[in-house]
């Protein structure tokens, strides 16, 4: 049975949804309430649709199993946890990340413009956030009024349309790939190459002149991986020249960036005790505090969202800084909160996608013939990317996070559902 033939939607309820969808984007410029309303509406209604088009076969998929049992996982371990409530605000709905994630896929299945569509849509919500920030970093305020931050007397920090967020390079660093990703979907030249080389390095400027450290070098690894990988090769001297260029011209001019990007990453990992740390103080602390949750219950953890509740226990104390709403980094989060069971799925993943870039190596330097496109590589880069083990990152159960983390693996998943459906 095919999907296209017998589980069409009607043409208004496909609008429907496609407009919610073209919507993310901008939607989640302005917080998190928009665009995890947009991801719980579509959730449901993916369920009413289930069973409405009886997608019965979707549930043979070892993919959708496996998310099933992440989140019937997560529920469980909530619910023997030390405090219930607390657990299931970040367990008991999650499902609807998984969910979206399948009605997009439907989406595109019945009809692959939309991805040409929400392209258009990514495209258009970069160059407003883009123009935005480069706005502001040269007046000090933005196009909605919001000024630059003052952190110290040489630092000055700025997130554009995000407001007291810090999170400008966070959310470039998520979506300006995924438009890259997606502008090479069934299609290549010259002129994509060069456009999207401009779009690196004007996004890679801005995220350096913003002071976020982790999502600097994160883009920067990942431009370097979209250089190598993908047919932006075809011009990876003069890029990386070119970017090496303005990253020195931009230190040597802005004092400023030289105090937050150098400076305070110096003092940070190299104190007045001649001491040296690979991370900051506030880092080790969580992340000591962490391991320790972890080797408490190594199999289960201490249950969803509960790091900030047992941080303050002597037992986990690792300093002043032993306490956050989460340990700053996604696997030692997993580990405390979930134990092994509940790390593993993002292991596993990480793992594929390096297996997957190492074969497409192999393929690309062997064999002239390969035929991994420039499309699949780049999603499989953004979240080889996204789930860089030694990176700090934001709370894993954050819907804004959960959001970007999961918007790239419809994309990257559909081919494989619609072999299932037309075999």
């Amino acid at each position: 049975m095919k999907l296209y033939q017998n589980n069409r939607f009607q043409l208004n309820e496909f609008n429907i949804i496609s407009l919610f969808f073209l919507l993310l984007p901008i939607g989640l410029v302005t917080g998190p309430f928009i665009p995890d309303l947009i991801v719980s509406l579509g959730s449901l209604y993916f369920i009413f649709i289930f069973y409405k088009k009886k997608l019965f076969k979707i549930i043979t998929s070892k993919i959708v199993i496996c998310m099933i049992l992440f989140n019937l996982y997560l529920v469980i371990r909530s619910l023997y946890s030390e405090n219930i409530m607390l657990s299931l605000e970040s367990a008991l709905f999650y499902f609807r990340f998984s969910f979206f994630v399948l009605l997009i896929i439907y989406v595109i299945l019945l009809n692959e413009n939309i991805i040409k569509y929400f392209k258009f849509s990514l495209l258009i919500t970069i160059i407003v956030i883009l123009f935005d920030g480069y706005y502001q970093f040269f007046t000090g305020y933005n196009l909605l009024g919001y000024g630059a931050h003052n952190y110290s007397t040489n630092t000055l920090r700025f997130s554009g349309m995000f407001g007291d967020e810090m999170v400008l390079g966070k959310f470039l660093l998520h979506i300006v790939p995924l438009y890259i990703a997606l502008s090479f979907y069934k299609k290549t030249s010259i002129k994509l190459v060069y456009t999207n080389t401009l779009l690196i390095i004007v996004t890679l400027i801005l995220i350096f002149l913003s002071g976020e450290r982790t999502s600097f070098f994160l883009f920067l690894i990942l431009s370097l991986l979209f250089f190598i990988f993908t047919d932006l090769k075809k011009i990876i001297l003069p890029s990386v020249f070119i970017i090496f260029l303005l990253l020195v011209l931009t230190t040597l001019m802005n004092p400023r960036v030289q105090e937050r990007v150098f400076q305070t990453t110096f003092n940070e990992l190299y104190n007045e005790k001649g001491e040296i740390h690979f991370i900051t103080v506030a880092h080790q602390n969580h992340a000591i505090t962490a391991f320790k949750m972890f080797l408490d219950n190594p199999l289960f953890g201490q249950g969803p969202k509960m790091f900030r509740e047992k941080c303050s226990e002597l037992k986990y104390n690792s300093g002043i800084h032993s306490c956050s709403t989460h340990p700053h980094n996604y696997y030692l989060q997993l580990l405390a909160e979930l134990g092994l069971i509940g790390v593993i799925p993002i292991i596993f993943i990480f793992a594929m996608m390096i297996y997957f870039l190492l074969i497409y190596a192999k393929k690309m330097w062997f064999d002239a013939n390969t035929n991994k496109s420039n499309y699949e590589i780049g999603l499989i880069i953004i979240i080889l990317t996204s789930l860089f083990p030694l990176a700090p990152g934001m709370n894993f159960f954050n819907n804004w996070v959960s959001i970007l983390l999961y918007l790239p693996l419809p994309f990257l998943l559909f081919p494989y559902f619609r072999l299932l459906y037309t075999h």
